[in-house]
């Protein structure tokens, strides 16, 4: 194989050079021969060339047959390498371009499309080397350029992934993914008007680039220009219908306005298209929560962990259901699940403390509430709901204390101001109970409880 590879860029010209070579060899040895009257030695020579000379050329025709049978062997393993690729069978696309590689080691697209490869498996470096490989050879290579950006912006090397994009653009300025990758640097730093002149210069050269379209809408929904945002959507899936990103996200925003019917379509032509995206199923069963049909929300939830079943989204969802259903221990072990995955959630915490409270382990409840406050200082609904089981525990003044907590970090919370009102209530300091009862009249008008009880009050100070 090594001599195959040093003869290959022979051409038959190279071929024919060479026999010419030998041919003027022989008429220098003849000519020196004769001059020196070695006739005999002459003869000898000219026996013994033929010989030779047969033999060069046998040779000759091995070594270029040989390179025709690598060359056909060579292009049968790169078709079939990206036939498979097509197919997205990768580890066979993969071998066949391995096999090539040792036929051709410096063939640029073979290089290129292993390194697509790996990088689509998530073997990163070794694309990273296969990229690295191509520029070597082809130092004006932009697509290679582009993926090495691609590369260094996900390992959030971002500097180095924008001076990558700049190459690509310096050798190709009309390369639009190059273009696109680089208005997603600027988005990243915050450049957000930079990055949708890249995304619209983009479109200028190629309307029909459906990542451009989608990056706007992005930008758009991000704004929160909602209309705009599904404008870009709707235009990422006319230029590429199978695009589910951009379909699964115009079902968020049909389900954010309550446009449950058209969301589910989105998301039932998005599990079409890919089976396996599991946070089109969550999203499935958050629409049939919101319509009180639990069971087929349940279901939905269950689907989505089938396929991922560290989703926290989907036991996040599962929890809500199994204890809107009553089912508490299934309620109690998704909240565990949950924790198990991000033991920072503490809401997750606070709601696993109100499990506990309903099965009356106020102990356990009380861990999980103070558990959640560390975590996060400012959660005033844990604060609230601990200030339940100091005043459960007889605690008052604990539970007072744990109720102004709440109200200091968010004064209007109307539940605390009544609950601490019913304290106050209850300990006969009346105008105390008063001030918080008014809170919540000012907070919460609506709320006619409240009202009776300030009836009460008042009624009792005028006797006094």
């Amino acid at each position: 194989m090594k001599r195959l590879q040093i003869l290959k860029y022979f051409t038959q010209n190279q071929k024919i050079d060479i026999q010419s070579q030998l041919i003027n060899c022989l008429s220098f040895q003849i000519t020196k021969n004769l001059l020196t009257n070695q006739q005999s030695t002459t003869n000898q020579f000219l026996k013994n060339f033929k010989i030779k000379q047969n033999l060069y050329g046998q040779t000759i025709n091995f070594y270029f047959s040989s390179q025709q049978s690598g060359q056909q062997e060579f292009q049968n393993l790169l078709s079939q390498g990206q036939s498979y690729q097509k197919q997205g069978m990768m580890k066979e696309a993969s071998l066949c371009y391995q096999q090539a590689l040792q036929i051709d080691p410096l063939e640029q697209d073979l290089l290129y499309n292993l390194g697509t490869i790996f990088n689509t498996n998530g073997d990163v470096e070794n694309a990273k080397k296969c990229y690295e490989k191509v520029l070597q050879i082809n130092p004006l290579s932009y697509q290679a350029h582009n993926d090495l950006g691609k590369i260094c912006q996900n390992k959030k090397n971002i500097e180095d992934a924008k001076l990558h994009y700049e190459k690509a653009l310096k050798i190709n300025p009309q390369y639009c993914m190059a273009i696109v990758n680089l208005g997603t640097v600027y988005y990243g730093q915050g450049m957000i008007e930079d990055a949708q002149q890249q995304y619209e210069k983009a479109l200028q050269l190629d309307n029909k680039f459906y990542q451009a379209h989608f990056n706007l809408a992005l930008l758009y929904d991000d704004k929160g220009m909602i209309e705009e945002a599904k404008q870009y959507y709707e235009q990422t899936l006319q230029a590429n219908q199978e695009y589910y990103p951009a379909l699964y996200n115009l079902g968020l925003i049909y389900q954010n306005e309550g446009h449950y019917q058209e969301a589910r379509r989105c998301y039932l032509i998005t599990l079409d298209i890919n089976p396996q995206f599991y946070q089109a199923y969550i999203s499935l069963g958050c629409i049939y929560f919101s319509l009180g049909m639990l069971e087929d929300a349940q279901n939905y939830c269950e689907k989505a962990l089938q396929i991922n079943n560290k989703s926290l989204d989907a036991h996040l969802n599962l929890a809500f259901i199994y204890d809107s259903k009553d089912m508490i221990e299934e309620a109690r072990q998704s909240y565990e699940q949950v924790l198990q995955i991000n033991p920072k959630l503490y809401q997750a915490q606070n709601n696993l403390g109100l499990i506990y409270r309903k099965k009356e382990m106020l102990e356990e409840a009380k861990v999980c509430y103070e558990k959640s406050i560390q975590i996060n200082d400012q959660y005033y609904q844990a604060y609230y709901n601990l200030s339940s089981i100091y005043y459960d525990q007889g605690n008052i003044q604990e539970a007072k204390q744990c109720l102004e907590k709440a109200i200091k970090i968010n004064p209007l919370y109307d539940q605390a101001h009544y609950n601490l009102g019913l304290i106050y209530y209850n300990q006969g300091e009346l105008e105390e109970a008063k001030r918080c009862f008014m809170k919540v009249v000012l907070i919460n008008p609506q709320d006619f409880q409240v009202h009776d009880v300030l009836r009460e009050i008042n009624n009792y100070l005028k006797k006094e």
